[in-house]
């Protein structure tokens, strides 16, 4: 598969399912962050809140999260959304 082929076939997962896996987009150290931070805030969840939100596939709320903001600037993730043709620099506009 041609690269062009990869982020069409990924871009189509993400609009059809909702979700997608980019391969290769963080570093070790960084996805060890981002699962620390992600166990953090589900640890800190309420029983009432997880029962609210079982239905909607968010159960964290990412406006609590100001640590995204590295995963987002993330060089690669940066890459991966220009892939997709998300070239827009206004960071609201991302997420």
């Amino acid at each position: 598969m041609n690269e062009l082929d990869y982020w069409t076939t990924k871009r189509d997962a993400l609009i059809r399912d909702g979700v997608c896996i980019l391969e290769n987009i963080l570093d070790a150290a960084m996805l060890e962050k981002v699962r620390s931070i992600a166990a953090n805030q589900i640890a800190q969840l309420s029983d009432d809140h997880c029962h609210e939100q079982k239905s909607t596939g968010s159960m964290v709320p990412n406006r609590d999260m100001p640590e995204r903001v590295d995963l987002i600037m993330w060089p690669k993730t940066l890459e991966a959304l220009h892939n997709w043709g998300m070239t827009t620099s206004n960071f609201h506009e991302l997420i």
